[in-house]
């Protein structure tokens, strides 16, 4: 299924005509440099949540009257101000009715463990409500910019956010979520008659509990809303209407940019083309109220990588990137007129579930972070796929503005323009170009070892406090190169394995028993290791932490490599049965730790560090009392911060070759003037997989039809 849509995307139809696409993200603070780095992804619109029952201290008295001393407008000000000063439009979505504006009758406060959102808003309350806050947005109060675009709810087929979903066994949210919806449409066009209403706001999913079901399905939502019947061919089955004008749908997706949910009627990523087709239905049945042809948004959407979420589940962190190219792709296919991303940065881990920012997490201040790839992807949107002698490509240039492009492909060295393309107005642009005659033959330059030898003397030549080789034929004793501190061997290890340097050994380690005491190890600011292993589980390869968290833990942390060191840094997967050179440092004149994976930076935190130290082991955790299964190997210890090129250097001594960034084959596309770049996309497709598409590194169940990771 996946390849067929895949020649679907190939194919560039020259035929479908598509609407302007428009990025927005999610606001989830008041900090200006975040509405900063917004804007800098290409977004030109941002979500902002206002909760009706935040925004008022009590019951108004005046509930139409926006200067009513009840009303708290503070807060949502200041993020409007700041969407405005960084050329951004807001879009408000107003949720969260107070008790004081729904329904009186008894309900239940909880279903399970999940709270019972707003029961029955009232619909004078909601029209008081909505005449003040357009109101107070329309322009016309001194120094309060003007807000356009309104979204009425957000998820309303989920219990927590609206109720009833079901009453006496008759699906009912969607009648109270029209009412709602046509409530405030009236009061906010009586005020400014172009207010843009924005309806839907839908989870995917109607998630299947021990307590029962949380909502209404989406096209179950949707059809009952608008009065319209199942099937490829919607057809009317009441005469309501509804006023608004566009939709809105999280399609959260446990797969790639075609899957499709695995329940009927919840709305994927894959399944949103049947949703256009149901809104073009109601809306030529006459059961939308517009302004002029309803849109169809996304305004929410994400997918966890890996890293930094440790879930075996996420996305790996380079397919994802590829997947919001064809994602935004298929969405301008699609008609889809903005295209929503949740979080601009990674939150916390494992505190919070939401591990798809736009930026990886590098301390707590958002001044550190650093753009993932898929920051980039967003920005400049570009696809590539093969067409015969010839490549057919798509991509919007950053904020949609009007360019020339060039195209480019890489050969085995260099970037070779291969076709020139002018945008529309939208930024948009597509065709096909040349491709370049590439026989497969490699560029890769292969580096020259002198074998163990000269990875031992360059590793001395940089003064560690201690140099474990880890090559004894057997036990108990790890010599010290360095003469300092002979370590000892205790429990089920084997020694005398292949090493990751050529003629070096390596012990391997059982996961059970095994373990290389060093004694106590102090101020540490380097580790510096080889590690090879499959296990998912966290694992420190060496680690000088306490019983009480404190000081370093350098392994695995679901595969990803992970250094703690009073804070958590991730990077990629290393768990694949292969050697990996990895290496922490942490300088404390700049308070940032980092950590080197295989020659590279592969992430960076700023934090202060506990400076000290504890019993040093190779292959156990005292704080976790657990032990490393894998083989270890040229564990060296310094009390200074390696730098880059060292740590490069003594990676090329192993033999191996740091490898491009990009390979032959790939496509990019340059804007003439301004010299952005696309990410390089490839021409070699990349099947569909399995992902969960919330994090928190939670256990999940495979999907049976997609394969895992």
């Amino acid at each position: 299924m996946f390849a067929t849509s895949l020649l679907a995307l190939a194919a560039l139809s020259a035929s479908a005509a598509a609407a302007p696409l428009r990025t927005a993200i999610v606001a989830d603070s008041a900090n200006p440099l975040a509405f900063q780095k917004i804007h800098d992804a290409g977004a030109t619109i941002v979500r902002i949540n206002l909760s009706w029952a935040q925004s008022t201290r009590k019951q108004p008295s005046r509930p139409s009257d926006p200067s009513d001393p009840a009303y708290n407008w503070a807060k949502t000000d200041k993020l409007v101000a700041l969407a405005v000063a960084n050329g951004l439009q807001p879009l408000l979505t107003v949720l969260d009715a107070p008790v004081w504006a729904q329904k009186a009758e008894p309900h239940p406060t909880h279903q399970g463990p999940f709270p019972v959102g707003s029961w029955r808003p009232v619909p004078a309350e909601v029209r008081a409500f909505a005449h003040a806050v357009t109101t107070h947005y329309s322009g016309s109060v001194a120094g309060i910019p003007r807000v356009r675009y309104w979204e009425i709810w957000d998820e309303p087929n989920l219990t927590q956010y609206l109720s009833p979903q079901i009453e006496n066994g008759v699906v009912a949210s969607p009648d109270i979520y029209r009412e709602l919806v046509n409530t405030f449409a009236a009061a906010a066009h009586a005020v400014h008659s172009d207010n843009v209403i924005v309806a839907g706001s839908l989870s995917a999913f109607s998630f299947l509990t021990q307590w029962g079901r949380l909502g209404i399905a989406p096209m179950t939502f949707m059809r009952k809303l608008l009065c319209m019947s199942d099937g490829a061919h919607p057809t009317p089955t009441c005469n309501a209407t509804v006023s608004f004008d566009a939709w809105s749908h999280h399609p959260w997706t446990s797969g790639g940019p075609t899957h499709k949910a695995s329940e009927k009627n919840d709305v994927s990523l894959g399944n949103l083309p049947a949703m256009g087709r149901l809104l073009r239905a109601a809306n030529a049945a006459g059961h939308i109220r517009s302004a002029g042809k309803p849109q169809l948004w996304v305004t929410e959407f994400e997918w966890d990588t890996r890293p930094s979420d440790p879930n075996p589940y996420a996305a790996p962190i380079d397919v994802q990137a590829r997947w919001v190219a064809e994602t935004l792709y298929r969405a301008w296919q699609q008609h889809i007129a903005v295209f929503t991303w949740l979080t601009i940065w990674d939150l916390p881990y494992p505190k919070s579930s939401l591990q798809g920012g736009l930026f990886f997490r590098n301390g707590e201040s958002l001044e550190y972070a650093q753009p993932k790839p898929t920051f980039h992807a967003f920005k400049f949107p570009f696809v590539a796929y093969p067409a015969g002698k010839k490549i057919s490509v798509w991509g919007r240039t950053p904020w949609g503005r009007r360019a020339s492009v060039v195209v480019q492909q890489r050969g085995y060295s260099t970037w070779t323009s291969v076709g020139s393309l002018k945008t529309g107005a939208d930024g948009v642009f597509k065709g096909k170009v040349r491709r370049l005659a590439l026989d497969g033959a490699t560029a890769a330059r292969r580096v020259a070892h002198a074998g163990v030898d000269s990875y031992r003397n360059l590793v001395v030549s940089a003064a560690p406090l201690s140099y474990w080789r880890l090559d004894e034929a057997s036990g108990p004793s790890a010599t010290d190169a360095m003469g300092r501190s002979t370590g000892r061997v205790i429990g089920n290890a084997r020694f005398g394995l292949k090493g990751a340097v050529p003629g070096s050994r390596a012990i391997g380690f059982d996961g059970k028993t095994a373990d290389v005491q060093l004694g106590s190890l102090t101020r540490v600011h380097s580790v510096e290791l080889w590690v090879k292993t499959q296990s998912l589980q966290t694992r420190a390869a060496f680690s000088n932490r306490s019983k009480l968290h404190q000081f370093l833990f350098l392994g695995t942390d679901g595969g990803l490599t992970f250094a703690f060191d009073d804070y958590p840094i991730r990077t990629q997967a290393i768990a694949n049965g292969y050697w990996h050179h990895v290496v922490y440092t942490y300088d404390s004149a700049t308070s940032v730790g980092k950590v080197y994976v295989d020659g590279k930076l592969a992430n960076f935190a700023v934090y202060p560090r506990q400076e000290g130290g504890s019993a040093g082991y190779i292959g156990y955790d005292a704080a976790l009392n657990a032990y490393f299964k894998g083989q270890v190997d040229e564990v060296a210890v310094y009390g200074y911060p390696l730098t880059g090129a060292q740590v490069r250097s003594h990676f090329l001594a192993s033999g191996r070759g740091i490898p491009p960034a990009v390979s032959a084959g790939m496509v990019r596309a340059v804007d003439r003037r301004t010299r952005a770049k696309s990410l390089p996309f490839s021409l070699r497709r990349v099947p569909d997989r399995f992902v969960q598409p919330f994090g928190g590194g939670g256990q999940v169940l495979p999907d049976p039809n997609v394969p895992g990771p």
